[in-house]
Parts: structure tokens; C-alpha cells; sequence
């Protein structure tokens, strides 16, 4: 595929970070295919701010002017996040507004809205000059953003924040606060419960290890009892609590309830419930296919073996055909999809259908919007960073990969120096 670069003046009002098939950003030549970078400004604008304006940082937006938004101005032309080099004039016009957005954009749970408040000049003083955590950045200001994307639902990625405040600092409170946000986010029962363990034998707190084996023995699950009838009640119990879930679009904790339910009485039922929960909460495309082919080999109608083929075959996707012209449109139709999945923020579909647009052409392209999707969705840092790792040794564009470089220091956060490990269970 042909790398094609075109440019844009900017438009402060288009929510950044979306696809764009002309190129992205604010005068940011970006490729057609590539999800724009949003890499990010440093702190040295928020010190001087600080300094200068009393303690109190100013409130910039559209329009603003004078020496406040030069000083942003310098940074984000430092830090990359400008793209084509900002005028520093000190006017907050179009592309420095634009540049904002892809800070603020890179940076949940930033509200992205062109505007720099406390929350921005926080999240920048967070930061260094290329937008990855500074070498002295502390445990609790990981753990402060962590609550924050706790508090508005975003569990996967307050569970990433709370791993990096883990890194820093092996305190049980943040073991702790890393297996809730698992748990709440649904789909990686195994793995909040291997926390919710360490937890129990790192703390020496009586009432905070009760309250964590609470959660503990609710996601376990009751286990068979050796009663049939009781344990049917049972199933049906759970069934019936996953359902709701299921319904309601919550297919993580629906599958976490299947699960427990499942493994009372091993019912074929609960087993293709559990691949189609994980099917539909994305992301998780190599468990969800596991349990698929596992259906094929229980005792279920052959209508529903025929269904888990078909749904076999859709999660694998397309292969190579070795004609280049089909492959290519091929690759183009789930990368349509995969655009309008990212649009609407379903990081986790989008993930996937731009697995299976890379897995035709295996293009460098799209192992950057795979990133992208998984750095946005949360909760698979380790991926993530892989596949930023793949494009730094790629033939890419020198901005792409400083930008990937960037987002692979926030992934780490400043201790985990060493290299990624295998991606969670």
C-alpha cells in the first residue's frame, strides 16, 4: 500500500483522534489509513504559568491571547502535538485549539473541548515534553487519575493508571484498587481474582481482607455442591443475573456470571453464552474464538454448532488472497467498519475489525490503529505496547514512530522500564 499525505487548516469544532480518509489533525499531515497520533504537551508551560499567575493557572480557549497561551503555544510545538509548527503569536486560534484536543484527546478522562482549565494544566504538570510520565512522577498521581476514570465508569483504564501506581509503589491499597476495576469492567474474571488474592495475603488490615474476599467469593461463584437441585437453583439464579447484564449490553460481567454458573454444571447452553458475550464485548477475539470451537465438540443442536461456525468464521476474518487489488478492497471495507466503530468510541469492536483488516495486508497502518483502539479502550497495556513496538521497527514515517514511542513511555509510566511481558491471561 502507498503511503498518501495531504494537509488540513484544522477545524476546532471536529473531535479529534478520529479517522479521516483526507488525513488528521491540525495541519497534520497524517496517512489516510493511520488514526491521528495525539501525542502531547509537556509541563514546563504549566510551571510557568504557575509561577507567574500567582498559583492560579489560567483558563485558555478559542481566542484567548497574551503571554499564557505563547507559552502553550512553545510547548506543544516541542512536544509534537502541533504537528505542522505552531505560529507562536500568542493567539489561541484553530490548529492550537486543535492541538489541545489531541492532548486532552490522548489523555482520558480530559474533557475534550478545546478549552485549558485546572484539569489540563494538572494532567500537562503530570507529563514531560513528550507527553510520557515524568522519571519523578508519584504513585498517587497515577492513583489520582486512576480514581478519576473510576469514578465516570472507566474501568479499564483506571485499572492501567492503578498498575503503573503499583509499579511505583507495591502499597496493597492499589492491588486492591486494580482488582476492582477488573472486576467491574467485566470479562477478566481470572485475573481479578489472582488481585483479590494477593490482596487478601499483602494486607494486614482485618475488615479491608473481608470486604475483599466478598468480592472474591462472588466472583468464584458458588461451585457445584453436590446437590442437583440445589445447585440447578443456582444456575438459574446466576443465569437469570447475567441475562439482565447481557441485555443491558454489560457482556464483560454477563460473561464473568456465565462463567460461575457454567462451572457448577459444565451446561453446553452457558458454554456458548460465554463466547458470545465475549464475541460482543470485543477485544477479546482469541478467547471469544476458544470457546466457539469448544462449543463445536458438546452436546448442543447441530443449529448451534452451524452458529458457532459462522461466528467462527467472522472472528477469524479474511486471509490473503494473493490477488492484490481484492485484498486491498478487502482490507479498505473492514477498515470502513473499524473507522466507524473508533468514531463511536467502541474501542474494543474497533480493535477488531482492524485485526482482521492488517491480518489481509498486514499493513503497518493498521497495526498502528490497532494500538491506537487498545491504548483507548484500556485494560491492555502489555498488547499495546507490543504493537507500538512493532511500528518503532517499522518502515513508518519518523512522527509516527515518535509518536508510538511516546505512547509507549505512558503505557510503561516510569518504572516499568523492562520489556513487555505476556499480554494477561
Amino acid at each position: 500500500m502507498v503511503w498518501q499525505w495531504s494537509t488540513e487548516s484544522g477545524d476546532p469544532s471536529r473531535k479529534p483522534g478520529v479517522p479521516r480518509r483526507d488525513g488528521d489533525g491540525a495541519g497534520n499531515p497524517l496517512h489516510q489509513r493511520v488514526i491521528q497520533m495525539q501525542a502531547t504537551a509537556g509541563n514546563q508551560a504549566v510551571q510557568q504559568m504557575i509561577q507567574q499567575g500567582g498559583g492560579k493557572p489560567e483558563i485558555l480557549r478559542y481566542g484567548s491571547t497574551g503571554d499564557a497561551v505563547r507559552r502553550l503555544q512553545e510547548r506543544l510545538n516541542q512536544s509534537g502535538s502541533a504537528g505542522t509548527e505552531l505560529k507562536v503569536d500568542g493567539v489561541m486560534g484553530a490548529l492550537t485549539t486543535a492541538a489541545v484536543r489531541r492532548f486532552q484527546n490522548a489523555h482520558p478522562p480530559l474533557e475534550v473541548d478545546g478549552t485549558v482549565g485546572p484539569e489540563v494544566w494538572a494532567e500537562l504538570d503530570r507529563v514531560g515534553d513528550q507527553g510520557a510520565p515524568l522519571p519523578g512522577a508519584s504513585a498517587e498521581s497515577f492513583a489520582d487519575k486512576g480514581r478519576k476514570l473510576y469514578g465516570k465508569g472507566r474501568y479499564a483504564l483506571a485499572f492501567d493508571e492503578f498498575t503503573k501506581a503499583h509499579d511505583l509503589d507495591p502499597d496493597p491499597a492499589y492491588l486492591f484498587n486494580m482488582a476492582q476495576a477488573l472486576r467491574l469492567d467485566g470479562g477478566r474474571r481470572e485475573d481479578a481474582i489472582k488481585l483479590y488474592e494477593q490482596f487478601i495475603a499483602s494486607t494486614t488490615d482485618a475488615a479491608d481482607r473481608d470486604r475483599a474476599k466478598g468480592h472474591l467469593a462472588k466472583l468464584k461463584g458458588p461451585g457445584p455442591s453436590g446437590d442437583e437441585k440445589k445447585d440447578l437453583g443456582k444456575v438459574d439464579e446466576l443465569y437469570e443475573e447475567a441475562r439482565k447484564l447481557y441485555t443491558d449490553g454489560d457482556y464483560g460481567r454477563a460473561y464473568d456470571l456465565f462463567t460461575s454458573a457454567w462451572e457448577i454444571g459444565h451446561d453446553p447452553a452457558l458454554l456458548w453464552n460465554r463466547a458470545q458475550a465475549l464475541r460482543l464485548m470485543g477485544g477479546q477475539r482469541a478467547r471469544a474464538l476458544a470457546l466457539f470451537e469448544q462449543v463445536l465438540t458438546v452436546d448442543l443442536p447441530e443449529e448451534r454448532k452451524a452458529a458457532a461456525k459462522r461466528e467462527i468464521a467472522e472472528l477469524k476474518g479474511p486471509t490473503a488472497t494473493g490477488d492484490e487489488k481484492k485484498d486491498a478492497a478487502t482490507e479498505d471495507e473492514y477498515f470502513k467498519d473499524a473507522t466507524a466503530a473508533f468514531q463511536a468510541e467502541d474501542y474494543a469492536s474497533a480493535y477488531d475489525k482492524f485485526t482482521r483488516a492488517w491480518q489481509v495486508t498486514f499493513s503497518n497502518e493498521m497495526v498502528w490503529n490497532r494500538a491506537q483502539a487498545l491504548r483507548l479502550l484500556g485494560g491492555h497495556r502489555e498488547e499495546a505496547i507490543k504493537l507500538y513496538q512493532l511500528v518503532v521497527a517499522s518502515d513508518v514515517p519518523e512522527d509516527v514512530r515518535k509518536a508510538a514511542r511516546i505512547h509507549i513511555a505512558d503505557l510503561k509510566g516510569p518504572a516499568k522500564s523492562r520489556p513487555a511481558g505476556p499480554p494477561p491471561n
